[in-house]
């Protein structure tokens, strides 16, 4: 059990998921673009989520330059 814990671990931090966690960062549209890719790592519930996020973020951001 703890060992596959431990792979778990570690298969957040691959090279493509850190550049893909990056770009949700700078550009939300392209991290998206990028996690809900059908050659993407993600599972199911991590794409959700990353949506929600990706959603939550650019929706507040139009809301602070609406109301500035």
């Amino acid at each position: 059990m703890k060992e596959k814990q431990e792979l778990q671990v570690t298969d957040v931090f691959t090279k493509s998921r850190i550049f893909t966690y990056l770009w949700i960062v700078i550009c939300p549209p392209y991290g998206l673009y990028r996690v809900l890719s059908p050659s993407s790592e993600f599972s199911r519930p991590e794409k959700w989520v990353w949506t929600m996020i990706v959603i939550c973020t650019l929706v507040t951001f139009v809301k602070l330059i609406i109301t500035g």
